[in-house]
């Protein structure tokens, strides 16, 4: 187990703290005299042992507490077995929003060609190696699989705008997503 911040395991000299408070937690008892004493000492043995027991455990949740908080933010976690392949490249992720809205134009034409454009300089920026997925609203089974950056470009040019009639014909199925923004990357 490796640790992201290892500096905040210092913090678990803290747990000092609850030990020296269980430590000096002298309690001063008031003696007050009976006349017949040996019945109350069976009573005080009997309930100091369940104090003794009770303040164990509490101390112990208390230690337990510190630690936990100091491992938490010390954000443990377990390096992968794995190494890592360079020639086997990255899987990247693009989402173009082909709703009816990308049919607006702006000065450089419509939104959706525009996200096309920004899709297609994307794939360029990445090395021949990477694969990528294109996801768009259709949900269409063939934008499940993983494609290289030539198959990639190809598909960006078919995509059109999806319109949600198609939903209530049952040309498709698919639930409703909103995104912010036209072009999404998404990278491992």
């Amino acid at each position: 187990m490796n640790f992201l911040y290892p500096g905040f395991l210092f913090a678990l000299l803290t747990v000092a703290i609850p030990v020296i408070i269980h430590l000096f937690n002298f309690r001063k008892f008031k003696k007050v005299y009976f006349s017949n004493v040996a019945f109350l000492k069976e009573v005080k043995e009997q309930n100091s042992s369940r104090e003794k027991v009770k303040n164990l455990l509490i101390l112990l949740c208390r230690i337990l507490a510190i630690v936990f908080l100091v491992l938490a933010f010390a954000r443990p976690f377990l390096p992968s077995g794995s190494k890592i392949d360079q020639n086997r490249g990255n899987i990247v992720s693009i989402y173009i929003d082909n709703s009816y809205s990308m049919e607006a134009v702006n000065k450089e034409g419509s939104l959706l060609d525009e996200a096309k454009r920004k899709a297609k300089e994307i794939v360029k920026a990445f090395q021949i190696n990477d694969r990528f997925q294109l996801l768009t609203n259709d949900f269409e089974g063939k934008h499940q699989r993983l494609l290289n950056g030539d198959e990639l470009l190809q598909a960006v040019d078919e995509v059109k705008i999806f319109c949600e009639s198609s939903i209530a014909t049952g040309q498709s199925t698919g639930s409703k997503v909103f995104l912010l923004g036209r072009v999404t990357v998404l990278s491992t």
